[in-house]
């Protein structure tokens, strides 16, 4: 699922803030840093900046930021099942579980 979120800059105000601010959750340091597409992984706390900058809008297709963002997302994922994997074959104590080529 992606949300997208319109928000001003001055909207992370920790004083009037009921929420962690959503500059801090996507690691944005600078003013200068936006506007900008971000998909953040909740499982690994992956921040993914879109990787072009949006100076016009209309010419950026949405269907393909969806795609892109997919894309993200499963590489992600990708990524955190190869630990998992390697982490479980390095294990000693699971050398009775190990897949072989048996």
């Amino acid at each position: 699922m992606f949300v997208p979120i319109v928000q001003s800059w001055e909207a992370d105000d920790k004083e009037r803030l009921s929420v962690y601010p959503l500059r801090d959750v996507l690691q944005i340091k600078e003013k200068d840093n936006l506007p900008g597409l971000f998909v953040y992984h909740p499982m690994s706390d992956a921040i993914i900046p879109y990787p072009e900058e949006l100076t016009d809008h209309k010419l950026i297709s949405p269907d393909l930021v969806m795609l892109w963002a997919e894309v993200q997302v499963v590489k992600t994922e990708i990524h955190m099942l190869e630990k998992r994997l390697a982490d479980h074959e390095a294990d000693p104590e699971n050398d009775e579980v190990k897949l072989t080529e048996d």
